[in-house]
């Protein structure tokens, strides 16, 4: 639901698509590293240099695991007690914070914040913070389980609207929220908390629901296959399969998602898909552009299974990256970065300290 702050937020995007964008100084590696160090705060990791100041649950939980290899434990901690001090004052774990610590769900509640931040205190592995936040953090699970998930279909219900990675596109039930929710099961349990999806195999049922030699995006009738859908399951090691993920990559290539770079989420557009009044300010925003946190999603998992596609990918990042003298947010489909009336592509984003700890 749009709310004040939501409109509040799209009018700045839209002023700040009038700015010049930054140009960093160096190779692809430097300027990484100049981002990610910019983007601490002091108090929390924010999104990016531009658009993002805020504290974004999703984009966080992506780059966690590479703060801490890059060595920003302690800046990871800081970032979540900062979060989690928040969500428990009230009572809720959102899509995001804004700089003025309000929270907002964008555009709706998800159980993948709450997924998110799980595996961010899984990967931190700090036993005194989960013991101090243990409490909220089962009730939030509680929460979840009583009022978004459909026990007889054991996946998320199919009539309420989640927020997800492609916010901006109305799906029902979609692979990637499922997939999320499987993970927060999984860490319930490696965390020894308590959990209500016990008594159900979210594996098997995403399974049999999705897997159609290669993961569809959603259980809608005209459900596609999508770059989103073929990287989470495997991401959130929900599956952890060499075979279905080459039928998922075999899948991708044939889409062309990969194409100039990775990673898009469809490779034709479809209007109706798209939340108004979204489809006319940001056009195609989330259908074949691509995207490169999606893109070094995908990255993590090529990196798994095929070193020598990982190289051939890393390098076509590295000519972006220098090219724009920064690390974007989004392009169109022919990789040119997507700018439009209302928005530009966001830079300097945080995202950028994956790609750092995908050359090491």
């Amino acid at each position: 639901m749009l709310t004040t702050m939501h409109l509040k937020e799209a009018l700045r995007f839209a002023k700040n698509s009038f700015k010049k964008q930054t140009k960093f100084n160096g190779n692809a590696k430097q300027i990484c590293k100049q981002i990610t160090k910019q983007c601490w705060n002091n108090t929390y990791f924010q999104t990016s240099l531009n658009n993002y100041p805020g504290f974004y649950n999703r984009d966080f939980g992506i780059c966690c695991k590479a703060l801490i290899k890059l060595g920003y434990k302690d800046e990871v901690l800081k970032t979540l007690i900062y979060a989690l001090e928040i969500f428990r004052k009230n009572d809720k774990v959102s899509t995001n914070i804004t700089k003025e610590n309000i929270l907002i769900d964008c555009f709706s509640h998800t159980p993948e914040s709450l997924s998110f931040m799980l595996n961010n205190l899984t990967l931190l592995n700090n036993k005194q913070l989960i013991n101090e936040y243990q409490d909220f953090l089962e009730q939030q699970a509680q929460y979840i389980f009583d009022n978004d998930f459909d026990t007889k279909l054991g996946l998320l219900r199919k009539d309420k609207t989640f927020s997800k990675m492609k916010d901006n596109i109305i799906t029902q039930s979609s692979c990637y929220n499922n997939c999320m929710l499987a993970m927060l099961s999984n860490n319930l349990n490696k965390l020894k908390l308590n959990n209500p999806f016990k008594n159900h195999d979210l594996k098997k049922v995403i399974k049999k629901h999705f897997w159609k030699n290669g993961f569809i995006d959603d259980l809608s009738n005209d459900a596609t296959y999508t770059g989103d859908a073929n990287t989470f399951p495997y991401w959130t090691n929900v599956f952890d399969n060499k075979k279905m993920f080459k039928t998922s990559l075999d899948k991708i290539k044939e889409l062309g998602l990969d194409q100039p770079f990775p990673l898009k989420y469809t490779n034709t557009r479809n209007k109706q898909k798209e939340l108004k009044p979204m489809r006319y300010f940001i056009p195609g925003w989330q259908s074949n552009t691509i995207w490169c946190h999606l893109g070094m999603c995908f990255l993590d998992i090529v990196k798994k299974y095929d070193k020598k596609l990982l190289k051939q990918y890393l390098d076509q990042y590295k000519a972006v990256i220098e090219t724009n003298q920064n690390f974007l947010e989004v392009f169109n489909s022919d990789g040119t970065p997507y700018n439009k009336l209302f928005y530009k592509s966001d830079s300097g984003m945080l995202w950028a300290c994956k790609y750092m700890n995908l050359i090491n």
